[in-house]
């Protein structure tokens, strides 16, 4: 599970057990391919409707 992301000047990947990974990807880009893989894997959120 991811912590954080940060750049410095390269994008960290910090884990919740704190393994790190520097990859090359910006950080808007991590995040985008991280919500589209929960989106694929979870589904979209059920928004309720009001009565």
């Amino acid at each position: 599970m991811i912590e954080t992301i940060e750049a410095n000047p390269d994008t960290i990947i910090t884990l919740v057990n704190e393994k790190k990974f520097i990859v090359q990807e910006p950080v808007a880009e991590v995040v985008e391919k991280v919500v589209s893989y929960k989106t694929r894997i979870h589904g979209l959120p059920r928004v309720k409707e009001d009565a």
